[in-house]
């Protein structure tokens, strides 16, 4: 049987914070599938909503690229294999990062 990719880790969240509060988007919550490679790095990234401003996907999408690692999706021979994971974030904070 087919598995998807595992989240391992994530250092990210502080580049996150910021991002988000940059973005003005202290109040929102945004689904995001990654692309996962037979490595377990993400290679891509799709927001939803979709953000019209390309800066505002750039922003939202890097620290989740740049810092997720991942046991990768195993096909049914337990071979790794491209793969999707998809999650959300509450952005839900009243938080100011320090710059």
């Amino acid at each position: 049987m087919a598995t998807p990719p595992v989240l391992v880790s994530f250092d990210g969240g502080h580049a996150l914070a910021v991002a988000v509060y940059r973005q003005r988007m202290l109040a929102r919550t945004i689904t995001y599938t990654l692309t996962v490679d037979e490595q377990g790095t993400p290679t891509d990234c799709t927001l939803n909503p979709h953000f019209r401003r390309k800066a505002t996907r750039s922003a939202i999408c890097r620290p989740l690229l740049r810092h997720m690692r991942f046991e990768p999706a195993r096909n049914a021979a337990g071979e790794p294999v491209i793969g999707t994971y998809t999650d959300g974030i509450g952005l839900r904070t009243g938080i100011t990062p320090e710059r």
